[in-house]
């Protein structure tokens, strides 16, 4: 049946709908508007939503008012409040300005949960006390705590840190000495919101332990709490099947059944997403549902046995009710995250519709659901999790249907019917995934018709049993443990071989628009696959509307500078209108399991358009300046790769990324060379002599067009700075960006009195040890009335000009 037709003839099912899409909508709505602006009227958001009531109190009583209206403006307003509410920290909750920042505390907590990893493990913790000026003073908060091996050279499974977290169980009490923090976004567009995911998890902490010997754990009481006997069950299961398995099979294993996806490592995390089969290495709706089925029909057949008992009670509703205790174990077991809470409301709604003998469409079913979960965790609609599960069933949901009404015989249907199921969801999940993986797996259509069968009615059974029997028959459950690794090993080597040459998996970064294109498009195959000609032609005429706007839209100024907030890192994007388009470095962390330019770098490209490079430099070989172009080398068009060192002086990872991909190199000699550019736009390189400081042989650029010049000193100290101004600039200077992140070792009183620019940009980090940009420098760049921009206070910003001044934008 038509959904909109089934609507217009059911107004209470209209209203859920226009319910979750207005509170969707609200939530959105205050998702684009900035939190800090909000914080202050934060106590005052109730009188929206009482506002809202009262207008739909007035029209449903006023019979010729249509309370329609009313009723969006109340879920829309309940839902923008929400939101900022729900990046509120609870009441009480202990504040980070209460404290002294960067200085290492004696906290005593509780703790939650702990998650092993790859390097190192996690652990989520209630505060009970925090020692300030050496007195105990009562802290309430939840805090997520890092705790790193203590040598990052040893290998994690023989690490002090190891046995320290084996001794350690959800519910103790423990005293450790961390460093807190509040976590915070970059400030790159395009990235992920690591801050409001947490937030969601009710942290609104973080901390790390350098040295996992100095968490001490207090005398272990025995627990009262469902929750921490829940948690302690857990990990005490993982930690079965960890000694019993290698760290590869067990991470798949636990990954399947308590649904600890921390414990893969990169490398299987990419192995999953290129053969398009990650979700069910995670706990999802689609596990618990094929659960669910396989108990619903072991009961019925067994339930059916008896005469006596199908005179009581039908099998069907027998069924539902025996198979939801099972399933609600099951719910716990796997840690409750967001799909299996969307399958398990949707069996309870069901079977609630069963008993009340009312006929509700599954997919009104669905919105109910999503409603439920949105109103009770607001955040939880911008999780990965929510709109992939949500999009993937309603799709399935919706289409299905009447897409089986094609089929000339139950036989085909059949047969056809896994096919279309996958086609269908890939279809609808697509954009979504694209959006917040990057990554396009055209083997997942292929994989997954064999995967789902072996991972969801064979593998996930088998290992559901060996966990749950790892404690009372261990022998019986490495039986079936081991079987279903097996299963996992067969599935992937089958998609790892299906998911190379043309099916490989590629990287792909979008800007807005494209991803609307996108979405538009994979909503005009799925009409067409349901042959809804009408709708498909509407679908289709909207995306030549935007692929029109993508093409008409206006270029970039004829100087453009993009300065990236990456931490203490520098990453600059210079455009010379639309012909030219360089990056000067790529940042880079001093962590090993995070990648600037995957996480960071390669989004905020898409996000405002760039796909190639005229050139990629790397100004000089520090981590800071190099570690993120290795992904941008591999993953983007480059034409030509600059530096002022030759290539085979370089780390042997930009090395290998040049070479494989076959880019063409320059090397500079020494003082300014002046490159080829159109028009009235000029382009200048200046290599600094050979010098034993790394920093002073930092390639500089001059851009200039007309009355506007950019300088870009790398990271130029003493050294370097007096060589560049040894000699006449070929250009005028009106922005700079300051040499070394605004180290006082770079000259700044010299170089600001001898180019007085108009603005001046610090790339720095967030409250980094270095204390940059110096206060020297500050002073100095103000003596000279120059404005400053810091990238960790000002995000990421665009300077554009046309010849007569700069335009700064935030992005």
């Amino acid at each position: 049946m038509n959904i909109y037709r089934h609507i217009r003839h059911n107004p209470s099912q209209c209203n859920v709908w226009v319910i979750l899409l207005s509170y969707i909508a609200g939530e959105l709505l205050a998702s684009r508007w900035s939190s800090g602006a909000i914080d202050s009227y934060i106590h005052h958001m109730w009188l929206f939503p009482v506002a809202a009531l009262a207008a739909l109190a007035v029209s449903c009583y006023l019979k010729r008012a249509k309370p329609a209206i009313a009723l969006v403006f109340l879920a829309c307003s309940c839902g923008f409040c929400a939101y900022h509410l729900a990046l509120q920290p609870p009441v009480g909750t202990t504040s980070l300005k209460e404290l002294k920042p960067n200085e290492p505390l004696n906290i005593r907590a509780t703790v939650i949960r702990i998650e092993p990893q790859q390097n190192g493990w996690r652990m989520d913790v209630e505060l009970e006390q925090i020692n300030r000026d050496h007195l105990w003073a009562p802290a309430k908060g939840k805090v997520r705590i890092k705790v790193l091996p203590r040598n990052n050279k040893k290998s994690y499974k023989n690490d002090n840190t190891r046995r320290s977290r084996l001794s350690i169980l959800p519910g103790d009490h423990i005293v450790f000495r961390a460093k807190l923090k509040q976590p915070r976004t970059f400030g790159m567009p395009g990235e992920f919101n690591y801050p409001r995911y947490l937030n969601a998890l009710g942290i609104f902490t973080t901390g790390y332990i350098n040295d996992s010997n100095t968490i001490i754990n207090l005398e272990r009481q025995k627990t009262t709490s469902w929750r921490y006997t829940l948690e302690r069950w857990r990990t005490n299961i993982g930690r079965n099947v960890e000694q019993l398995f290698p760290p590869q099979h067990s991470a798949y294993l636990l990954s399947l059944t308590l649904g600890q996806k921390s414990r893969l490592s990169s490398a299987q995390r990419d192995q999953l997403a290129n053969c398009g089969i990650s979700h069910l290495f995670s706990i999802s709706g689609l596990h618990f549902g094929i659960l669910a089925w396989l108990l619903y029909q072991l009961i019925t057949r067994l339930y059916r046995r008896s005469e006596w008992l199908l005179l009581k009670i039908s099998a069907q509703t027998a069924g539902i009710i025996i198979s939801l205790p099972f399933l609600f174990i099951y719910l716990l077991l796997s840690g409750t995250a967001l799909p299996t809470q969307r399958a398990a409301l949707m069996i309870v709604a069901g079977a609630l519709a069963l008993f009340l003998r009312r006929h509700t469409p599954p997919i009104t079913m669905l919105a109910l659901v999503a409603l439920i979960i949105v109103i009770l965790a607001p955040l939880a609609l911008f999780s990965a999790a929510f709109q992939l599960s949500f999009a993937g069933v309603g799709a399935i949901l919706y289409f299905l249907p009447a897409l089986g009404k094609h089929c000339r015989s139950k036989l085909a249907c059949w047969m056809l019917l896994p096919f279309f199921v996958t086609l269908i969801a890939t279809l609808a999940t697509t954009p979504i995934a694209l959006y917040h993986f990057h990554k396009l797996a055209p083997a997942a259509i292929i994989c997954n018709l064999f995967a789902v069968p072996i991972i969801g009615m064979l593998t996930v059974p088998l290992a559901l049993g060996g966990t749950l029997l790892i404690t009372p028959l261990p022998s019986c459950a490495t039986a079936l443990l081991s079987m279903a690794s097996q299963l996992i090993n067969l599935t992937i080597n089958m998609a790892n071989h299906i998911a190379s040459g043309p099916l490989a998996a590629r990287e792909l970064f979008f800007s807005p628009l494209q991803h609307l294109l996108i979405i538009i498009g994979c909503l005009a195959l799925l009409l067409l696959l349901n042959c809804r000609w009408r709708s498909c032609s509407v679908t289709l005429a909207t995306a030549v509307m935007v692929w029109i706007v993508i093409c008409l839209q206006p270029p970039p100024a004829p100087l453009e500078l993009t300065a990236f907030s990456i931490g203490q890192g520098d990453s600059l994007l210079l455009r010379l209108g639309n012909k030219h388009t360089f990056l000067i470095d790529g940042g880079g962390l001093y962590s090993k399991t995070f990648d600037v330019g995957k996480n960071l770098l390669a989004p905020a490209l898409g996000h405002t358009g760039i796909d190639h490079f005229d050139a990629i430099i790397l100004t000089h070989d520090h981590p800071d300046h190099r570690k993120g172009l290795i992904y941008i080398l591999k993953h983007f068009s480059v034409d030509q790769f600059w530096s002022s060192i030759p290539l085979s002086e370089l780390h042997y990872s930009v090395q290998q990324a040049v070479s494989q991909q076959k880019i063409k190199t320059r090397l500079f000699p020494q003082g300014w060379s002046t490159l080829p550019i159109a028009g009235a736009t000029t382009l200048n390189i200046f290599a600094p002599q050979n010098s034993n400081n790394m920093n002073d042989r930092s390639l500089t650029l001059l851009a200039s067009y007309k009355n506007d010049g950019i300088l870009l000193t790398g990271d130029l100290e003493s050294h370097g700075i007096e060589q560049l101004l040894e000699q006449t600039l070929p250009a005028p200077v009106n922005l700079l960006k300051l040499p070394h992140h605004g180290s006082r070792r770079s000259l700044p009183v010299k170089l600001m009195n001898t180019i007085t620019p108009q603005f001046a940009i610090a790339s720095v980090g967030y409250a980094n040890r270095y204390g940059f940009p110096h206060v020297e420098v500050v002073t100095a760049v103000n003596n000279v009335g120059a404005q400053l921009i810091r990238t960790d206070r000002d995000g990421t910003v665009r300077f554009s000009s046309h010849g007569t001044g700069w335009t700064q934008t935030k992005l």
